[in-house]
């Protein structure tokens, strides 16, 4: 899925591409504050 502020979509990978991996979700404020701090987002 990718999101913007403004735009929501989700996305689908061909059914030629077999996908085994990690699956990695991250999510970002669409208005970051100046004294936004990402390292307490992280584990």
């Amino acid at each position: 899925m990718v999101q913007f502020a403004n735009k929501k979509e989700i996305l689908s990978l061909p059914r030629e591409i077999d996908f085994k991996g990690t699956m990695v979700i991250v999510r970002f404020p669409a208005q970051v504050p100046a004294v936004f701090d990402f390292y307490k987002y992280i584990s």
